[in-house]
Parts: C-alpha cells; sequence; structure tokens
C-alpha cells in the first residue's frame, strides 16, 4: 500500500445508498503529493485494518 493522510471525509448518497468518500495527500509513490479521493472502505491502517468505524 501506500502511505496518504487523511484531509476531509464527507458523507455521500449513490444509488439510494449513503457512502463516504474521503480526501488523502499521497505521501509516498508516484502520485507522492498528489490529492486523490477515494472511499473508506480502500484506507486501512498499518495494521492492514479498516480505517474508518461505523
Amino acid at each position: 500500500g501506500t502511505r496518504g493522510l487523511v484531509e476531509e471525509i464527507k458523507t455521500f448518497e449513490h444509488a439510494g445508498r449513503e457512502d463516504i468518500q474521503v480526501r488523502v495527500m499521497v505521501q509516498d509513490g508516484d502520485l507522492r503529493g498528489s490529492e486523490v479521493w477515494t472511499t473508506a472502505g480502500e484506507l486501512v491502517d498499518s495494521a492492514g485494518k479498516s480505517y474508518l468505524k461505523t
């Protein structure tokens, strides 16, 4: 995986379901210094566990 810093978390609705979108500042690799949006399900901590708790 690639390290990143979570900068913003917001909810959105898609296909009648609520989901969470996360803005991350990439810390390593080819995308270092880039801000990317991803879903919460894609994020894990350093131990490989889900980053966000519901």
